[in-house]
């Protein structure tokens, strides 16, 4: 029994290092990991397509938490496309587009 299962998750700095694994760790455990970036998007993205090609549920959502507007930016989270749309999709990994 996953420990994780049907419990969301923050992950901030989740880019490299421990943030990584603890983000690929608390997914394997059943969680939903909510992937947070500053400045390495592309790297956050990278993240969540690991976690997401081993059946894994990722969110990406980006912004600078140490200031007001950017706390506000990070509350928009994004969410996948329908099952539909990411047929259409050549990618392999859905990543969110900047807000």
């Amino acid at each position: 029994m996953n420990s994780f299962n049907e419990k969301i998750v923050v992950v901030t700095g989740p880019s490299r290092g421990l943030g990584r694994e603890t983000a690929l760790r608390l997914a394997a455990e059943g969680a939903t990991v909510v992937v947070h970036f500053g400045r390495h998007g592309d790297q956050a993205a990278e993240v969540g397509c690991a976690i997401r090609a081993v059946g894994g549920r990722a969110i990406l959502v980006g912004g600078d938490l140490s200031t007001v507007d950017g706390v506000a930016i990070s509350t928009r989270i994004s969410t996948p496309p329908s099952p539909r749309k990411r047929a259409r999709r050549a990618s392999t990994c859905w990543l969110p587009r900047p807000a």
